[in-house]
């Protein structure tokens, strides 16, 4: 095996875990993104189906 046969080797290799990595990061932070907007979505929709069911009150603070 030729040293130039040897530095492509290596720089393909290093190219596909440079690709794999980035494409990695992107995806958990999409993701993250994702999980974030439904769970904000969905808590508010459950926060105002409760309350219509009468399972969570809202008393008037008392200081």
């Amino acid at each position: 095996m030729s040293p130039f046969r040897l530095l492509i080797d290596a720089g393909a290799v290093f190219l596909a875990v440079g690709i794999f990595l980035t494409l990695y990061n992107t995806l958990l932070t999409g993701i993250e993104i994702v999980v974030k907007t439904w769970r904000r979505t969905f808590m508010s929709w459950v926060g105002r189906r409760l309350r219509a069911m009468g399972v969570i009150q809202d008393k008037p603070y008392q200081a």
